[in-house]
């Protein structure tokens, strides 16, 4: 899993990077790796810490943007630079949190920093195994058209379908 991106999301014309981190309830960074911790002592460890999941970057504040905060966090589980999807000159990200619980749905969200916040523009749900079918130059995601995107999830039936959202600028 990509832990940073690198793209214009501040509309600035210039490159930025934004990585994601978790820190404990004291505001410590915590390690985000946990292929050999078996699946119990994880959610113990991960409860007794009570993670956050931040953004880092070079523009936004010192002690970065909180996405998320539960003592089921695993950190991020997809994070992407989707480019500029509104035409608003900013490029958007996707991401989804990493739960830690024994369900495959999740959340695909797609969002923008404005003003040293997460804007999310738009979700939709997901079941986790789409994720691993991805190439890492995919999403979920499409541009069809100016400030319009075309999505791929699967419904209840696990078949593949597709819808199309306007975006808000």
């Amino acid at each position: 899993m990509n832990n940073w991106i690198f793209g214009d999301f501040f509309g600035n014309g210039k490159v930025d990077t934004i990585r994601w981190l978790m820190r404990d309830s004291a505001g410590i960074e915590i390690s985000n790796s946990s292929d050999s911790v078996q699946f119990d002592k994880l959610v113990e460890l991960r409860g007794s810490q009570n993670p956050s999941c931040y953004l880092i970057g070079s523009m936004t504040p010192n002690n970065g943007i909180k996405i998320a905060s539960n003592k089921q966090l695993n950190g991020l589980t997809f994070f992407k630079n989707e480019g500029d999807l509104n035409n608003d000159g900013i490029d958007e990200f996707s991401y989804v949190i990493e739960w830690l619980d024994q369900s495959n749905h999740n959340t695909f969200h797609v969002s923008q920093i404005k003003v040293s916040q997460i804007q999310e523009l738009f979700a939709f749900p997901i079941w986790e195994w789409q994720l691993y079918d991805l190439q890492e130059s995919e999403s979920l995601v499409n541009k069809i058209e100016s400030g319009k995107i075309e999505y791929y999830f699967r419904n209840d039936d696990f078949e593949v379908v597709t819808a199309q959202i306007k975006l808000p600028n």
